[in-house]
């Protein structure tokens, strides 16, 4: 399967609706050799007002361009690196090897993708429809809800679930209610975790991020898949990190909405791999610098950025490849796609740098959004595409 990522920016600067429309041609012509899978928009709009009047003028455009053969799609409040006002990161594959249709339920777009050894579903924007509530609980409820509502559609359910990319409003903000510390990421782990225990049979997760955008509500958006034969589909984990969901109290901030008074801890995969004849994948989850499940480099980007990287090559590295498939060898590693969040505007230019002499010729996009700690500078998440010998 031949899936390829392109960035996407305007012809030059203007405001954000003509930067969209200089976007939108672009897509246009690129949608005329390949099929667009999946659309992710971010646009610099911090106000909500803002943020909303633009998210519906860019989702009619792209409902209206494709017409039969809409794309997932989701528009987040991420201010992209570049000095623009619009970015796109655009997912293409060819019709040649594979069928693709593009399908709806209730306003939820998503792709399905056969062939004879499985089918997938590229999803976005579940939970913005309606997009938030102001309330952190109903909003994240709505968006597993949605999530459902597609998986079931297709007779899949959450065990089917690869990836999945959750983005909270204001991930790190606080609010006091009788005394209590409530937390929008903690809340978001609350619910999940509810949704996880009723919905998933699996003793694993899938890979994962956990981010923030400036604007209010809750929306996620997935990568499911249902395996008819040969498929290889496992968690892969890093020795220097702590599972996630084996986080200790203390590193959780806030308290829990239960009854039990115990948090939830965020519950994915460091990584997960999906091998089948053509074509093996790892999708990266959102990385950043932590060693165990504490902090390091704090207030320290070049560390920070030091140490994520390491952990992308633990996990990317053959051996540790190896180690979750013994049948396997790999072959070669091509980076498909990497997705940056830096949390200040001012270190764009030094994540940037540092990321292009890594990484060089692989598609990047960098956005400004709060990572899942106070203390963490930057992310980066990846998918990454291995040839493999049995």
């Amino acid at each position: 399967m031949n899936r390829t990522y392109q960035i996407i920016t305007p012809a030059e600067e203007q405001d954000i609706e003509g930067e969209w429309q200089s976007c939108l041609a672009q897509l246009r012509e690129m949608g005329r050799s390949n099929k667009l899978f999946k659309l992710v928009v971010f646009i610099d709009a911090e106000e909500e007002e803002k943020y909303l009047r633009y998210r519906t003028i860019i989702i009619n455009d792209i409902i209206e361009q494709f017409k039969d053969e809409v794309p997932a799609h989701t528009v987040l409040a991420q201010k992209p690196e570049n000095g623009f006002h619009v970015t796109i990161e655009a997912g293409t594959m060819s019709s040649g090897e594979v069928e693709i249709t593009f399908k709806e339920v209730n306003d939820l777009f998503y792709t399905v993708v056969r062939d004879s050894f499985h089918k997938e579903i590229w999803a976005c924007g579940m939970g913005s429809k309606n997009f938030s509530s102001g309330d952190v609980k109903e909003d994240s409820s709505g968006a597993f809800t949605d999530m459902l509502q597609v998986l079931e559609n297709e007779g899949m359910n959450m065990d089917n679930v690869v990836r999945q990319w959750n983005y909270i409003g204001h991930i790190l903000h606080i609010e006091r209610r009788g005394g209590k510390a409530i937390q929008n990421y903690q809340v978001f782990n609350e619910v999940r975790s509810q949704y996880y225990k009723k919905y998933r049979n699996g003793k694993d997760f899938p890979a994962a991020t956990g981010i923030g955008t400036s604007a209010q509500g809750v929306s996620i958006d997935f990568y499911a898949v249902e395996e008819y034969k040969e498929v290889i589909n496992v968690p892969v984990d890093n020795e220097h990190q702590q599972n996630p969901y084996a986080y200790g109290q203390d590193v959780l901030v806030g308290v829990a909405l239960s009854n039990r008074n115990k948090k939830e801890p965020p519950q994915f995969e460091r990584a997960r791999l999906l091998a089948f004849p053509g074509n093996t994948t790892l999708f990266v989850s959102g990385t950043a610098s932590i060693v165990g499940e504490k902090t390091v480099g704090v207030n320290d980007l070049k560390r920070q950025i030091d140490t994520t990287v390491r952990h992308i090559k633990t996990l990317t590295d053959s051996n540790n490849i190896k180690k979750h498939v013994p049948d396997f060898v790999t072959t070669s590693a091509n980076y498909l796609l990497l997705r940056i969040y830096v949390k200040y505007e001012k270190d764009f230019a030094l994540v940037r740098n540092m990321c292009e002499q890594i990484y060089p010729g692989t598609p990047m996009v960098f956005v400004k959004a709060d990572v899942c700690r106070d203390d963490l500078l930057v992310e980066i998440e990846g998918e990454v595409m291995f040839g493999l010998k049995h």
